[in-house]
């Protein structure tokens, strides 16, 4: 996202006030949860909402016509159902090579899951994608490790390489199954996202453009799944006790998985009076849909609106005064919180090695940032730049607080920061994150 994009996304996404109400949703945190197979690189500030379509669970077909319908593969059985994220999938199909296997995606707005064994005592496999990605690394046990593939609006093209025979088998979710959670029609809000817990949720019917409901207010952090379809530009808006709204653009939601679509969080919920709502409290909440010109006012009627709403807790732990999430979801898998990396004040310098503990998921947030791009890179052991890495992430406001997409980091690396423009001042402060995957 370059910086233009940036401006452009916090001007169609702000709290707003009127007479019958007044904002009062304090440091709006972007929170974005999309599920990709690779990179979910997003850009953000503490004042504004980043509204991002999720993507869905269901998978397309193999175009491989010879691909046999037997697991046994490569001298091993792949098992029947692979989990992921609640959801169950069912085997669909499978591809056998010597050393090579190549697989051909068809374009898709859902993801599929991909698994493998080597019939050798060498694990290592590599898979590679001609959509420009990172390769992923696995060193994993046969068909005990798995990469998420897509979506994509174009098809595409998978590559497996190991040590000997390969088998290569490919799963898609159980038919009429969903995870423990709120169900409707084809939506469900899962009962954990990200560590968190479901405090409540709503699912209208078609046509239906307000919701409310209430939940319990949890000790620790917050995070607002908002669900919005409608067949021409609209507003989504979200109130706390008939004081704050904030208003964002409806997106396009594809597939089933509504727990992680556009979700963001308020670092404070107050009242009318401004007093800040505790943990323990009952918080009403309303959601509505709304013209992009009058986003306090509900729509009239729009027969094309289907409206949802999860709440939900968001275990987080403190790191060098920031609050950064305890468990992120990356790559059909959760990942949890193993180490951290704290930048001097005043230098844009900090690493966080990778080799020995591959696979990790690698974040960053930083505080009192200028104007300009930050970039994650990855480094080899002799200090020079890796070819591998470097998604970019601007920042546009001057002293905010700033926090990047993740980086799946599969390979022996050290990952650091690289900055352009005015950006690193005397009070800046970057600190890196990186994830170990637990399930």
């Amino acid at each position: 996202m370059n910086t233009t994009d940036l401006r452009d996304t916090l001007a169609s996404h702000a709290a707003f006030d009127d007479d019958a109400l007044t904002a009062r949703v304090v440091g709006v945190r972007e929170r974005v949860r999309v599920v990709r197979r690779r990179r979910a690189a997003v850009g953000g500030t503490v004042a504004a909402v980043l509204a991002i379509g999720a993507v869905g669970l269901a998978l397309p077909n193999l175009t491989n016509d010879a691909a046999p319908a037997s697991r046994d593969l490569a001298g091993h059985t792949a098992p029947a159902t692979l989990e992921s994220l609640g959801y169950t999938y069912s085997f669909e199909r499978g591809v056998e090579g010597d050393g090579e296997v190549v697989i051909t995606v068809p374009k898709s707005d859902e993801p599929s899951l991909i698994t493998w064994a080597t019939q050798g005592g060498d694990d290592r496999v590599i898979v590679r994608s001609d959509g420009g990605e990172d390769p992923y690394r696995s060193s994993r046990a046969d068909f005990t490790d798995f990469t998420m593939t897509g979506p994509s609006d174009s098809a595409m093209e998978y590559t497996l390489t190991g040590d000997g025979p390969i088998g290569v088998a490919v799963y898609q979710p159980a038919a009429d199954q969903a995870p423990a959670g709120v169900t409707k029609d084809d939506f469900t809000y899962r009962d954990q996202v990200d560590g968190g817990t479901l405090l409540a949720a709503e699912i209208g019917d078609a046509g239906d453009s307000e919701l409310d409901l209430t939940f319990t207010m949890p000790t620790g952090g917050l995070t607002i799944s908002t669900l919005c379809e409608t067949s021409r530009p609209r507003m989504v808006s979200v109130s706390f006790n008939g004081s704050g709204g904030v208003a964002t653009s409806c997106q396009v939601h594809e597939g089933r998985d509504a727990g992680s679509a556009s979700r963001w969080g308020p670092d404070e919920v107050a009242d009318k009076s401004g007093r800040t709502i505790r943990a323990g409290e009952k918080v009403r909440v309303r959601v509505w849909v709304s013209d992009r010109r009058s986003p306090s006012r509900k729509l009239a009627e729009d027969d094309s609106v289907r409206l949802g709403v999860g709440i939900y807790s968001l275990p987080q732990v403190s790191v060098a005064g920031f609050s950064v999430d305890e468990f992120v979801e990356f790559d059909g898998h959760l990942w949890r919180l193993a180490e951290r990396e704290v930048g001097a004040v005043g230098s844009d310098r900090v690493r966080l090695r990778v080799a020995g503990r591959a696979p990790r998921v690698v974040s960053f947030v930083a505080r009192n940032t200028g104007t300009g791009i930050i970039r994650m890179a990855r480094f080899g052991p002799d200090g020079k730049p890796l070819e591998s890495g470097g998604d970019a992430w601007a920042s546009t406001i001057a002293d905010s607080m700033s926090s990047g997409g993740y980086d799946l980091v599969t390979e022996d690396a050290v990952v650091g920061l690289t900055t352009e423009g005015q950006l690193v001042g005397l009070r800046t402060q970057f600190v890196l994150l990186g994830y170990e995957r637990v399930d």
